[in-house]
């Protein structure tokens, strides 16, 4: 697994995007990209990408090349209230090769 550079450059032909932005409890956000085992369990596979903790009220664009296969993404937050404040809501959309598809 190989970040992108931050202007986007570079050639992938299998890209797995994440655009985060944070709650006012940044620091209670953690994620892993795991490519999916035999198994079925997700916690079998292997992390290929991860990233946490964040600042609070702030976006994040990563973008991340990864080889072909199937992958589970796992959402983590310590206060298991999602992405959801006092005073800030946030919002995360998960994307392969620029296309969301959560």
């Amino acid at each position: 697994t190989m970040p992108l550079s931050p202007d986007g450059s570079g050639s992938c032909e299998n890209e797995f995007g994440l655009s985060l932005r944070t709650d006012d409890y940044g620091v209670e956000t953690t994620w892993e990209l795991r490519r999916r085992a035999e198994s079925g369990d997700y916690a079998d596979g292997p992390v290929v990408a991860s990233g946490g903790p964040y600042t609070s009220d702030k976006k994040y664009d990563l973008a991340y090349c990864v080889e072909p296969g199937r992958y589970t993404f796992v959402f983590y937050d310590w206060q298991c209230d999602g992405l959801e404040g006092v005073e800030l809501d946030g919002r995360y959309e998960v994307k392969v090769n620029g296309m969301t598809v959560h």
